[in-house]
């Protein structure tokens, strides 16, 4: 695996949290979730930055930024972010034919259809 550049282990960690992480740090992002606490702590903060009518992840300070690449930077957030609080998952659509309601309802049409 190749080695990863401390100050994005960092810039990661600001933005997932909105403060620079103590000692301690990590050597890889794949570590990074549990050394700040975990998934459920990390979720708690961001629904609770997000209540406070805050942005999260928190956006990361230019010092933190300084010699990262954006697109990585914003692809390393983006893989944290989505770990932390995942998309919403895709309705799952029924394959069963349509019951007696679903017939009625589709039968139904608006009055200025003429129907």
């Amino acid at each position: 695996m190749p080695a990863v550049d401390p100050a994005l282990v960092r810039a990661i960690a600001y933005a997932l949290t909105g403060a620079e992480p103590g000692n301690g740090t990590v050597a890889r992002p794949e570590e990074l979730i549990a050394f700040l606490g975990g998934t459920e702590t990390l979720r708690a903060h961001a629904a609770a930055t997000r209540a406070a009518g805050k942005p999260w992840p928190h956006p990361v300070p230019e010092s933190l930024r300084a010699g990262l690449s954006a697109a990585q930077l914003h692809a390393a957030i983006e893989r944290a972010r989505q770990q932390v609080d995942p998309p919403p998952s895709r309705p799952v659509r029924r394959t069963a034919a349509p019951d007696a309601d679903d017939l009625r309802l589709l039968r139904e049409v608006p009055p200025h259809h003429g129907g």
